[in-house]
């Protein structure tokens, strides 16, 4: 049987082995709060100075109309996501190389709605 003090050594132990910083790869929250108008920005990775392997990203609301939101890297598209009218959910997970990640998001005609997208970098 295990002593008190024992049993809660083991436990830190157990507790930071193999854990990594969550700064390197935590998620980022960004709002579109205006869905009705064109916009361009960039999320940068934060915590690290490393280059990141993948991102994540999900976007969810509800927009009035339908809209595109594409995935830029050094101004080229790559990744379009295309959002009917009503609610929005949808995941992307792909390879990713660069500590920054430029969105443009086009409403076609929406007259009202929100956005929120996550992104998470990875090693």
């Amino acid at each position: 049987m295990l002593k008190p003090i024992s049993f809660l050594l083991l436990s830190a132990g157990l507790l930071f082995t193999g854990c990594r910083s969550r700064s390197a790869n935590s998620t980022q929250y960004f709002t579109i709060a205006d869905a009705t108008k064109e916009q361009f920005f960039t999320l940068t990775r934060l915590g690290t100075h490393g280059t990141p392997k993948s991102v994540q990203l999900r976007i969810t609301g509800k927009i009035e109309s339908s809209a595109k939101l594409i995935v830029l890297l050094n101004g080229h598209p790559q990744q379009t996501f295309e959002f009917p009218a009503g609610a929005v959910d949808s995941e992307w997970h792909g390879e990713w190389l660069s500590s920054q990640l430029n969105l443009h998001y086009l409403p076609a005609a929406v007259k009202s709605g929100a956005l929120q997208i996550a992104c998470q970098f990875s090693d």
